[in-house]
């Protein structure tokens, strides 16, 4: 009946199983005790951290930063200051974040001492009197001795020289170069102990940078905040305010060296311009006295203030080239720029065209931005800094830009005289009439107008620019000061111990899944079908407790014997009511269908190797064969060590071998077992034990007693030794109708199944399938009742667990 035979696919091994919820459910119950004690574990962990950890205390201060500046720039119109919105912000917490403000707060806290037992504010305990950088690291106890008494020791490597060995509360007292004292009011309350830590100066500010968080609370507001946490609840609070107080007089510092520079630069203009006016002043003053000039307008005549204005202008461009000119050369031949000097080409912006000129204000403007950013930079960098340095090279491009545009500008100049020159020859006559005393004298009106217009407008923006170095800049301002914590952020009993559980679940079920990646054991119906490459699960028998009853003997005549109904592992017919019993009869008619058009008539049972219930299932699955009505027959095919007459309490001999060998017939070697209901079977054990059991079952008497036996019974069942050890059943499986593979739950291995699999395949024997035996109902999550076996082994109520959880139906002592 090659029709039975379920073909492979075309790959060696069916497709892996979908992992679904009830696949992980049925793992995790499976490895339940392990998922508990990893539980269990972690959660132990968790909660002793919680409990022995230092608890630790966060405080916050928030700063406003605004946009302005404080006071208006006096160079607003000549060079604007840039630098605001999220740019600014950002450079503000780069300088909050900088080692400079770090280790000014660590000078104001005296943070290089450390307070570790007890767990009070360090203030309350010690009273640090100097705390130098360079104070050597070191560990020191204090216990005390008597009233008010301490004695200072070295804990570790700390050496212990210098140290006084006895000091009283209030005296000073050194330790690695720090001078301190215990603090007065422990008077009231003395500890036994007193233990502190001296780091190194460096060591303090890492420790700090890596304690303080600079963040923005929203990202819209001008407002940063700056949060710490520490173990001493008051240094929580008193860090972020001196750390705040300490950027404030930081910036102030910064602005009033920016407003410095710029009174500086506004007083040398306004020197300049200065001589020029009074220059422009007296030569006009010597031109009216010489010349008797009082009233042009009334003297000149129309042509004459032509020709004037003509002139006038032509002056003024030679005199404003020349002016721009001697700037140029002053700034191309400026020396080097030494640390903190500004920029020559800010020069340019005296120059009165460039006042309006909006292309070199954004220069001058994109100048000083630079300028500002490479200020904040070298806060906390140096000049070879790449970031520095990259400002610098952008600083060059500016300043070439404006060298650039003065030179154009200056072109531009010469071409205006040459026009003027040509204008001024086509009046040549005319002018040559003209009063020189009239054009000599507008034109020094206009220079003495310009001057003094110049010279107005630089001594009002001194004047501001000094107020504005005067006073404190306002832009920045504390919004909320840091207050003492009440409570810690940590540890959290509570918190640690709900994440202790999940983690310790998580790490359980992680542990089950990994068990069971590296489990080689047959424990699911997937597991079966992949290592048998796709062959269908007829039957999943429940695990039962079997009774230790046991068969009379009835001799070796063909006389029936009663079958008792508590009979050892025949839980078919001891019990038909279980769900053991119901596992069988589904296993029956799943057998009954693989056939095409009618069920198997002879029956091979055998497994991968010994132990996993071959006989058990065989004996079982003829008596559920037999309460159906079918003649069925139970042949005992184990000729190296049978055991179904043990299972049956019969002799075992006349059997088997004896049939084959001719010294007995069929009537002789089969007994008739027959219940209290009238339910029979009849079995043939294996007689003794041949030296060669393969060359009898491939002989000819066999093939010629199966002949026998199809005419006699309607179902004929073989209980085969196992397929990885021996070659006896795959000669019964060659001749069989069907061969039953059966596969014990936590014993058999996936690799022997999938080798004794590969042996019937090999062989083209016919397959109906597997029965997978001895399920742990509790342990796998399924559950069973009657009616609910489909034909691959899915049931429905639950087993109760006092009447199936004994050893198996595995093998009781000696069966297989």
């Amino acid at each position: 009946m090659a029709d039975l035979e379920v073909r492979p696919r075309a790959n060696d091994e069916a497709d892996e199983p979908d992992l679904n919820l009830s696949a992980i459910w049925t793992t995790v119950m499976r490895n339940r005790w392990l998922v508990a004690a990893c539980t269990a574990a972690v959660l132990a962990v968790s909660v002793l951290m919680a409990l022995r950890a230092m608890p630790v205390y966060e405080a916050e201060a928030t700063l406003s930063i605004s946009d302005d500046g404080g006071a208006k720039n006096p160079l607003a119109d000549l060079v604007p200051s840039g630098g605001g919105g999220q740019g600014k912000l950002e450079t503000e917490m780069l300088v909050l974040r900088s080692r400079q403000i770090a280790e000014q707060v660590v000078d104001s806290l005296d943070l290089s001492v450390r307070l570790m037992e007890p767990a009070r504010p360090r203030d309350e305990v010690l009273r640090l009197l100097t705390v130098p950088r360079d104070a050597r690291r070191g560990a020191y106890l204090l216990t005390r001795t008597g009233e008010a008494a301490y004695r200072v020791e070295a804990e570790g490597t700390t050496p212990a020289a210098g140290l006084p060995g006895l000091v009283r509360i209030g005296q000073p007292f050194q330790a690695g170069g720090a001078t301190l004292a215990i603090a007065p009011g422990m008077r009231a309350k003395q500890p036994e102990r007193i233990r502190f830590v001296v780091r190194e100066f460096r060591a303090a500010v890492d420790t700090l940078r890596a304690a303080t968080t600079v963040y923005r609370p929203d990202p819209k507001a001008q407002v940063l905040g700056i949060r710490y946490h520490d173990s001493d609840r008051r240094l929580a609070s008193d860090v972020p305010n001196v750390a705040a107080a300490k950027f404030i007089r930081y910036q102030a510092l910064a602005s009033k060296a920016e407003s410095r520079s710029t009174v500086e630069f506004l007083r040398a203009q306004v020197g300049s311009y200065q001589d020029e006016l009074h220059s422009a002043e007296d030569q006009l003053k010597s031109f009216r006295e010489q010349n008797q000039v009082l009233s042009p307008k009334d003297e000149a005549t129309e042509q004459v203030k032509r020709m004037a204005e003509l002139q006038a202008r032509r002056d003024e461009l030679r005199a404003e080239r020349q002016s721009l000119a001697q700037l140029l050369d002053r700034v191309a031949h400026a020396g080097p720029r030494g640390p903190g000097e500004q920029s020559p080409y800010r020069q340019l912006a005296s120059y009165p065209v460039f006042f309006s000129n909006k292309a070199v204000q954004d220069m001058l403007q994109s100048l000083n931005e630079l300028e500002n950013q490479r200020s904040t930079l070298l806060v906390q960098r140096t000049a070879a800094n790449p970031d520095v340095q990259r400002i610098d090279s952008r600083v060059q491009e500016i300043e070439l830009g404006l060298y650039q545009t003065a030179r154009d500008y200056l072109a531009a100049l010469d071409s205006q005289l040459a026009s003027a020159d040509a204008n001024m020859s086509q009046f040549g006559v005319q002018g040559a009439a003209l009063p020189q005393r009239e054009v000599g004298f507008a034109r020094l009106s206009r220079q003495q107008t310009l001057l003094g217009d110049l010279y107005t407008l630089l001594q009002t923006r001194l004047k501001e620019a000094e107020i504005q170095e005067a006073s404190d800049p306002a832009n920045i301002r504390v919004l909320d000061s840091a207050l003492v914590p009440e409570r810690p952020i940590s540890p959290r009993p509570l918190r640690n111990g709900v994440l202790g559980l999940l983690l310790g679940l998580a790490a359980g079920v992680a542990a089950a899944f990994g068990r069971e990646a590296l489990d080689t054991k047959v424990r699911t119906q997937d597991d079966a079908r992949l290592a048998t490459r796709g062959r269908p699960i007829l039957g999943v028998i429940p695990r039962f407790q079997h009774a230790a009853a046991a068969l009379p003997s009835n001799g070796n005549g063909r006389a029936a014997r009663a079958l008792p109904s508590g009979v050892g592992q025949l839980v078919a017919r001891s019990s038909p009511n279980s769900p053991a019993s119901e596992a069988y009869r589904a296993l029956r008619t799943n057998i009954a269908f693989t056939g095409a058009g009618r069920a198997p008539q002879l029956l091979v049972v055998t497994s991968a190797m010994p132990g996993e219930g071959k006989s058990t299932t065989s004996g079982n699955l003829a008596v559920t064969l037999a309460q159906q009505g079918s003649r069925t027959l139970l042949v005992d095919a184990d000729l190296r060590r049978g055991t179904l007459h043990h299972l049956l309490d019969t002799p075992q001999e006349p059997g088997l071998t004896h049939v084959l060998i001719g010294r007995a017939t069929l009537d002789e070697a089969v007994r008739t077992l027959t219940s209290a209901g009238g339910t029979s079977i009849d079995f043939m054990p294996s007689g003794a034990f041949p030296p060669q059991p393969a060359e009898l079952l491939s002989s000819d008497a066999f093939r010629k007693m199966l002949a026998e036996l199809r005419e006699r019974y309607d179902t004929v069942i073989f209980d085969a030794p196992p397929l990885n050890l021996v070659t006896d059943a795959v000669l019964l499986a060659r001749v069989a109708d069907g061969t039953v593979l059966v596969a014990r739950t936590g014993v058999t291995d996936k690799r022997a199944l999938q080798h004794a699999s590969a042996q019937l395949f090999q062989v083209r024997a016919p397959v109906a399938g597997v029965v997978l035996n001895d399920v742990d109902v509790e342990g796998s999550g399924k559950h069973y009742g009657y009616g609910a076996y489909g034909s691959y082994g899915s049931y429905g109520s639950r087993v109760p667990a006092d009447a199936y959880s004994g050893n198996g139906n595995g093998n009781g002592k000696g069966h297989d």
